[in-house]
Formats: structure tokens, sequence, C-alpha cells
């Protein structure tokens, strides 16, 4: 069967996209040091080349160019060229470096983060810039971000998944009522009303007629709450504007009294 995408974390991406920044000090550092050995541009091809080569190759092509050059100069004399060669050494010594900084450097992760880190190989340099390109990010996504249902066998258990899913959020939905000052009362239960025995779930018949009237009570109970917090917040807020009038001059008021009204109103 053709491979069928059911999940694709965008989250994920641009998490393992932002871990470029940290690697943006070794590339430049890497860019420079190439650019120092005059071996041409560094561009997308140079980069290219040594990330998959590494620094030997690179160092291979470096002395190559030198013998070349050596050449078209005259200079035949083995002992010079030797000296010419060693001289170049320090040049090279700093792009050996800046290859291995960059090779040893990796994102940290949090204790708590485990996600995939942004590899060297996930990173591109195109017109003067180091990126995360579209093809890069491809490779992110196909890689660490999606999920698919590779076969029939899997289509047909996120099929039951799903169905099961959906039957459950409708159950949940019929037991809304019973979130009662931010906290379940235990009403929801699965197992109150559905009883596992191995691979096999059966309804407990004797508690359907309960559900439903314990939906109903609990439903008339957050009405009757809120209907009573509302009626003392209105004669509160009428109390304290006939203070605040005048209307109950001549009347002890306790303080603590009104301060708890303004509360209660606020």
């Amino acid at each position: 069967m053709k491979r069928v995408l059911i999940k694709q974390d965008e989250n994920l991406l641009n998490e393992m996209v932002s871990d470029l920044r940290g690697f943006r000090p070794a590339l430049t550092a890497l860019k420079n040091a190439y650019s120092e050995l005059q071996m041409g541009p560094f561009n997308k091809e140079a980069f290219s080349d040594i990330v998959k080569n590494g620094f030997s190759n690179v160092y291979a092509k470096y002395t190559t160019n030198l013998e070349s050059e050596l050449d078209k100069t005259g200079v035949k004399n083995p002992i010079l060229r030797k000296t010419v060669l060693s001289a170049s050494e320090p040049v090279f010594d700093k792009f050996r470096k800046a290859y291995s900084d960059l090779m040893d450097y990796s994102p940290v992760p949090s204790r708590f983060n485990t996600r995939p880190m942004l590899q060297l190989s996930q990173i591109s340099f195109n017109s003067e810039v180091f990126e995360v390109s579209a093809e890069d990010q491809e490779v992110i996504l196909e890689q660490h971000c999606r999920v698919y249902l590779e076969s029939e066998a899997e289509k047909a258990f996120h099929s039951t998944l799903t169905n099961l899913r959906d039957a459950l959020n409708a159950y949940l939905k019929d037991f809304e009522d019973y979130e009662l000052d931010g906290k379940a009362n235990g009403y929801c239960g699965l197992d109150t009303f559905l009883r596992v025995d191995g691979f096999n779930a059966s309804i407990i018949a004797e508690n359907i007629s309960y559900g439903v009237t314990a939906a109903g009570v609990s439903k008339k109970y957050n009405e009757k709450r809120c209907d009573a917090i509302r009626q003392k917040t209105e004669r509160a807020a009428e109390t304290l504007s006939k203070f605040r009038s005048g209307e109950l001059d001549g009347q002890i008021v306790w303080t603590t009294q009104l301060n708890q009204t303004e509360n209660l109103i606020n």
C-alpha cells in the first residue's frame, strides 16, 4: 500500500532549525580559514566537499596546488620545494583547527529535552549564507518529524484507535458538567461504566442509570451554585452602592464586612 502521512511535527522542525545559531561561529571560522588557503571561492560545492570528504581531501588539493605553482615557477630543487611546502603548513593548520572545532561542536540539549539535534550534514551554504535550506528541511521532516502508516495492518489499527478516540471524546463530553471548582470529582472514570477482562471490554449495565442520574444532579447543582453566587454578588454590590452614596448613614457597618463586600465584587 502507499504510505499514509498521519502526523508532521512542525514544532520539532523549527526547534532543530534554530540549532543553526550555535553552529554559526564555527562555520564562519571555517569559511575564513578556507579563504586564506587561496583555493578558490568558498561556495556551496566547497562546503559540501569539506563536510562529506573531510579536511584530508582539502589538504591533498592544497598541496597539489602548491606543487603545481612551484612547477610553474621552475623550482626544481627538492630541498627548496620542501622548504616552501613546510612554510605553508601554518596556514593549513589554521584551517585544520577550524575544521576540528566545527566537527567537535554539537548542540547541547537540556536535561529534559531528548529531541534530535541538527547535524552538520543538514546545513547548506547558499549565496554567502549558512542555512538550513528547503531541501535540508525536507530531509529533517522525513527523518524525524513525520509519522506514516506503512502497512494495511497499521492502517486498520489506526482506524480502530480513531474510532475509540471519537467514542471516548463523546463519552467525556457527557461529563463536562462534573467539573467543579476546576477539579474533576471522579464520576467520569471509565471503570465506573466499563469492565475490561483480559482483552475484552464490556459495559457495566447496572451503572447506566446512575451515570445519567448523576449527570443530571451535577448539572442542576452547578446551575444552583452559580445562581447563588450571582445573587450574593448582586446583594453585595447593592449594599456597597448604598454605603458609598450615604444611604446607610447612621447604621453600623463594620469595616471588615465592607472589605469582604468589595472583594466579592472585584
